[in-house]
């Protein structure tokens, strides 16, 4: 059995610890034997860093890090951009508890994190923009940061009707451009 979840928001509680760090109760991570962590490298942003954070079973394994590739598949012409994962040779010795303090800048990790949920929240299309405020609420998102991340993904706020309400869509074709949200 396994579960995927996030870290919570930056600066929330005194915990430096990678394992306090799971969004929700520490259950979710101190009932399973082990935990992983995938966090951006602090030293190369287009690595990845795959780190436990916790594990009954066995000793420490080493850290394995990755960088994502984009590459055209299907018939020269008809093809798709599609990601794949590709493993660097050697690992890493790096901890998560060291990886998370290598990357603490706080205020950039907040609007980093509101980035990424927008991105997630609006990827498959148009998203009411209450739905996302109480979303973003519950994950513990400040309202203020909410709104600058939109601003920097280029976040379009349309009506979508005339008696429905508002909602909230990356600019056209997924693509991020700054300032252009209102």
């Amino acid at each position: 059995m396994f579960s995927i979840t996030r870290f919570s928001k930056s600066g929330a509680g005194t915990h430096n610890k990678a394992l306090h760090k799971f969004i929700g109760s520490i259950a979710f991570v101190g009932a399973p034997r082990a935990a992983f962590v995938v966090i951006e490298d602090a030293e190369d942003r287009d690595q990845r860093l795959f780190l436990h954070a916790k594990n009954n079973l066995a000793a420490p394994p080493q850290g394995l890090a990755f960088r994502l590739e984009q590459k055209i598949v299907g018939q020269v012409g008809k093809g798709i951009v599609a990601s794949s994962v590709k493993w660097e040779r050697d690992p890493v010795t790096i901890t998560a508890d060291a990886a998370l303090a290598a990357g603490s800048d706080e205020a950039r990790n907040a609007r980093d994190e509101a980035e990424d949920f927008l991105r997630e929240i609006l990827a498959k299309g148009p998203v009411p923009v209450k739905d996302v405020n109480d979303q973003a609420n519950a994950l513990g998102i400040a309202e203020k940061t909410l709104k600058r991340a939109r601003g920097d993904l280029g976040v379009k706020a349309t009506k979508s009707d005339f008696d429905g309400g508002w909602i909230l869509s990356l600019p056209e074709g997924g693509q991020t451009s700054p300032k252009e949200a209102t």
